[in-house]
Formats: C-alpha cells, structure tokens, sequence
C-alpha cells in the first residue's frame, strides 16, 4: 500500500503541474 501511495504522488505532482502550465497558456493566448 504504502508503495503504491508513494508511486502515485509524482504522477499526481505531474498532472498539477501539467495543469497550471495548460492553464496558464490558456490565459495567454486570451490575452493575445
């Protein structure tokens, strides 16, 4: 259990990660 906690918590980081930068260049193309 706990590895699978620890294997799951970098894709959860990546996927936050992959979210903001979406986000954020989403923003900047409604910018532009």
């Amino acid at each position: 259990m706990c590895y699978i906690f620890t294997d799951i918590q970098p894709a959860v980081r990546l996927s936050l990660l992959w979210l903001t930068y979406h986000s954020s260049s989403v923003l900047i193309s409604d910018l532009n």
